[in-house]
C-alpha cells in the first residue's frame, strides 16, 4: 500500500535522477557542424524536455499527497501496462518498417495507429487522427530535408520525393 500511494512521486524522481545521469553525459558527446544545428543540440532539448516533465511529475505528485488525492488505481494501471506493451510493438514494427517503406509512410501509419493506442475510446476522431499523422510526418520530413539538410530513409517512394 505505501508504494502505490508513493508511485507518481517515485516515478518522477526516478526520471529526475534518469535525466540528471543523461545531462552529465552531454559533454562527451563530439561536437559535428553537418549542418547549421551542431549534435549536441537535439540532446540539450531534449535534457530541458526530460528535466521540466520529471519536475511536473514531482511536483504534481506532491500536490495530489497533500490533497489527500489517491494517485492510482488498479483499472487504470492495467489500461496503462496495456498501452505500453502495445506502444513498444508498435515503435518495433516502426523500426522494422521505416526502411522498406521509407519515413513518410512508415511515420504517418506509426503516428496514427499510436494515436489510437493512447486516445481514449470515446475521443477517438480517426479522420482528424489520419490529418494529424500526415501534417505530422511532413512536418518532420521538411525539417529534417531542406532545414538540416538530412536525407531521410526514401523507401518505396525513391524517385517520388
Amino acid at each position: 500500500m505505501h508504494f502505490k500511494k508513493y508511485m507518481d512521486l517515485y516515478t518522477g524522481l526516478f526520471f529526475l535522477a534518469f535525466t540528471l545521469i543523461y545531462i552529465s553525459q552531454i559533454p562527451a558527446i563530439r561536437i559535428t557542424r553537418i549542418s547549421p544545428i551542431d549534435s549536441a543540440a537535439y540532446p540539450k532539448v531534449l535534457a530541458a524536455l526530460l528535466l521540466g516533465l520529471s519536475l511536473v511529475q514531482i511536483f504534481s505528485a506532491l500536490r495530489q499527497l497533500k490533497r489527500g488525492v489517491p494517485t492510482t488505481r488498479e483499472e487504470e494501471l492495467k489500461k496503462g501496462y496495456k498501452g505500453v506493451v502495445q506502444s513498444l510493438l508498435l515503435f518495433s514494427a516502426y523500426v522494422l518498417v521505416v526502411e522498406p517503406l521509407g519515413f513518410l509512410i512508415s511515420s504517418v501509419l506509426y503516428i496514427f495507429l499510436q494515436i489510437l493506442v493512447l486516445c481514449p475510446p470515446d475521443k477517438v476522431r480517426p479522420v482528424q487522427f489520419g490529418f494529424i499523422a500526415l501534417a505530422a510526418s511532413g512536418g518532420i520530413y521538411v525539417i529534417f530535408r531542406y532545414g538540416l539538410n538530412l536525407m531521410l530513409p526514401v523507401g518505396i517512394l525513391e524517385g517520388l520525393i
